[in-house]
């Protein structure tokens, strides 16, 4: 029985895109994150003021 093993090449490959996945990856993450916090900083700034308006 053989065990399938790939070549150097082929993992090579796999690992350049691999990382090349991850970096995408943490970067989307990131700005994903100070987006998130941006725009729910902003949400919650224009709640405050539709309700301040609403309890008036």
């Amino acid at each position: 029985m053989k065990v399938l093993m790939p070549n150097e090449k082929e993992l090579d490959a796999m690992i350049d895109n691999a990382e090349d996945a991850f970096q995408i990856f943490s970067y989307i993450w990131e700005h994903g994150f100070a987006m998130g916090i941006a725009v729910g900083f902003c949400g919650g700034v224009v709640g405050a003021f539709l309700l301040s308006l609403v309890v008036r």
